[in-house]
């Protein structure tokens, strides 16, 4: 027997929150008055469309990691004491990537080199990437092993950027198994942080370890999978097209890469860096690019091309308006899409095409003082990310890149831009996370989020707004241990 449910309380029903009732039945909001339980929320909590994050790496962030964790280092020094103590924990002769650092957090920004790191160990190969991927350090071990050249190699320093560094997770894979282990903890990391859906941008060994999880029964999570923009060709030998999967897991899209990252100075700026010799990095030649974006939209495909610098905004336009529309009905992405300027917004608007940014960067490297302000000055670093100029011209979808994954340190962002005429609402940056709004006929994907004092922006903007319970089409897939949730309500709604 299908149950119907009530949540009463503040809700955000369009663009407000406002004191209703949201009826659930068979996994959809429902328009009916009479049900079997009802849950009436404290003053202090909100419900809220659950999220989706637009652009994730979640196996990749949740699987067992092949070397330590280098986030949070305060250091050059503490990253390679951090890996020191790694070789000691773990001996073997197993490559070793350690990850997550961020130079911009140090005093002292100076990069580790390749003899530092030989210091450490020159036998075993040692990677240690950066936090956006774009960059990394290696060994003389690692260096010999992968044989790099050309401008995105530094023999002297053994610096990586661009294609060596975003390549060393498939030089170096993990195994099926530590993939699927990923696949697990990243849902369980999703339900926690409100997350129904995710545009996961990985490699076709992630995309089956979605499948294996699905086929085990195990997948709630809805997964719209984006695979590299250059493998259309090796997708079709492996049966793999636009719309295949299931309900959960669907091939939905392909990304390319132009440029790089802020934090990497390798990002297409339009202008130079101030502490950087440079304007960063085109990675694609327009014709060939062209090419690609043309044959993925006419195959189905949704095209995402990664675009941070103004100059590879330029390019993803010029070449997204000539693509086919995708089988699925969604609009092609330019992902990150910081340094933009109103002509390009209104070539996006005028083109149909969305923007996925990350506020989070806004949250950790765009306040003053911050690494954007270093890297390109204050009046440019305050111009980027203009969320409020993109949602008043063409879709704005947000997503974590996981740096951090969860939606609400984002919003915080959103939030806090430093430039108040770009900040957004606190209801206006949730719509830009949300799965979808509540409403009648819609899947009652919700979140009940607490907000000390009830006050959601204060709440956002401090740290302090809590995820209480997580619902995927009406079932629950999270909820806090502390939080007085009626029974009814912990097994789903859904018949």
């Amino acid at each position: 027997m299908t149950r119907t449910v009530f949540i009463e309380g503040s809700c955000q029903i369009g663009g407000r929150i406002a004191p209703s009732r949201v009826t659930v039945r068979a996994g959809l909001c429902d328009p009916g008055s009479s049900g079997d339980a009802v849950w009436r929320l404290a003053r202090d909590e909100i419900l809220i469309p659950a999220f989706h994050d637009h652009h994730t790496h979640l196996i990749g962030t949740f699987r067992p990691p092949q070397g330590p964790d280098l986030g949070g280092s305060a250091t050059r020094q503490e990253c390679l004491d951090r890996v020191a103590r790694w070789l000691r924990d773990h001996p073997g002769t197993a490559p070793i990537v350690a990850e997550g650092w961020d130079q911009s957090d140090w005093d002292d920004p100076r990069l580790p080199t390749r003899a530092e790191i030989d210091r450490v160990s020159a036998r075993r190969p040692i990677a240690m990437r950066r936090v956006c991927g774009h960059m990394a350090v290696v060994n003389s071990a690692a260096w010999d092993r992968i044989r790099p050249s050309g401008a995105e190699a530094d023999p002297a320093t053994g610096t990586l950027t661009e294609s060596y560094a975003l390549g060393i997770p498939a030089r170096w894979p993990p195994t099926p198994e530590d993939l699927l282990e990923g696949a697990r903890n990243g849902q369980e990391a999703a339900g926690r942080a409100g997350v129904v859906a995710i545009d996961e941008m990985a490699r076709s060994e992630q995309w089956r370890a979605f499948r294996r999880l699905d086929d085990d029964g195990g997948l709630w999570l809805r997964v719209n999978h984006a695979f590299p923009l250059d493998s259309l060709d090796s997708l079709a030998s492996d049966g793999i097209s636009a719309g295949s999967g299931g309900a959960r897991v669907r091939a939905a899209g392909l990304k390319g890469f132009l440029d790089g990252s802020i934090g990497a100075r390798t990002a297409a700026i339009g202008g130079s860096y101030l502490d950087h010799d440079g304007a960063g990095m085109l990675l694609w030649e327009e014709g060939r690019l062209v090419d690609a974006v043309r044959r993925g939209s006419r195959a189905g495909f949704a095209i995402r091309l990664h675009a941070i610098g103004a100059r590879a905004i330029a390019l993803a336009l010029r070449a997204l308006d000539q693509a086919a529309a995708a089988a699925s009905g969604e609009p092609h992405c330019v992902e990150h899409a910081e340094e933009l300027d109103p002509d390009l917004i209104a070539r996006a608007a005028r083109a149909g095409i969305a923007f996925s940014m990350q506020p989070n960067f806004t949250a950790r490297w765009q306040q003053p003082g911050g690494l954007y302000d270093r890297a390109l000055g204050p009046d440019r670093a305050r111009r980027l990310n203009p969320y409020r100029a993109v949602a008043a011209a063409t879709p704005l979808l947000f997503g974590s890149d996981t740096m951090p994954f969860g939606p609400l340190f984002g919003i915080a962002g959103a939030l806090a831009h430093p430039d108040p005429a770009e900040r957004l609402s606190a209801v206006e940056a949730i719509a830009a996370y949300a799965a979808g709004p509540i409403a009648a006929g819609r899947p009652a994907d919700l979140v009940v989020l607490r907000v000390p004092g009830g006050d959601l922006a204060a709440s956002l903007s401090s740290g302090t707004a809590r995820i209480r319970w997580t619902a995927a089409r009406g079932r629950t897939v999270w909820r806090d241990p502390s939080a007085e949730i009626p029974d009814d309500f912990l097994e789903g709604s859904a018949a």
